[in-house]
């Protein structure tokens, strides 16, 4: 029996993942196991069994499944690699979740509501015949068209809109 068949012995498919059912590091988010005296990342493991060299460097998984322990989906990256994409997932959900808060404070006072920007961001014609018809200026249709303003946060894609006018 290999060490990668052992391994798949103590997870759980879940579509294409492997979740590890063994032991977890102390913080409970990296799947451990005992191997040659010594207690180790199942996907440090996994890497070396494949002939990789991972000096300096971290085995982490491409799914986002902390418990998947598929070499399939284990790549090595260096630790500045790892920190950098961590730092960008954290800045990303934050940014849009505190952008929604703000923007719903600031919302409370202005003569649009969220329906009507929505019309607005979906209406034909020309930014001055839009104006026109919902009473604002033309500069506000702007705005809202290209997701500078009055950004819809229940979509998944509202910080991509507005990232790619800026």
């Amino acid at each position: 029996m290999t060490i990668i068949d052992m391994i798949k012995e103590r997870t759980i498919e879940v579509g294409d993942c492997w979740e590890w059912q063994g032991a977890l590091q102390a913080c409970g988010t990296t799947p451990t196991i005992r191997h040659k005296q010594r207690t180790m990342s199942v996907r440090r493991l996994i890497m070396e069994v494949q002939g990789y060299s991972l000096e300096s460097k971290v085995a982490t998984c491409t799914c986002g499944n902390h418990l998947c322990v598929n070499p399939e989906h284990v790549e090595i990256i260096t630790r500045k690699k790892l920190t950098k994409r961590v730092a960008s997932q954290i800045r990303r959900s934050v940014s849009v979740i505190r952008m929604a808060k703000i923007s719903s404070v600031a919302r409370q006072h202005a003569k649009l509501n969220e329906q009507l920007a929505e019309e607005i961001r979906q209406a034909d014609g020309t930014q001055r015949e839009i104006a026109k018809r919902f009473g604002v200026s033309q500069a506000t249709v702007s705005v809202i068209k290209r997701g500078k303003t009055w950004r819809d946060y229940n979509n998944p894609f509202a910080q991509l809109i507005g990232a790619s006018n800026k």
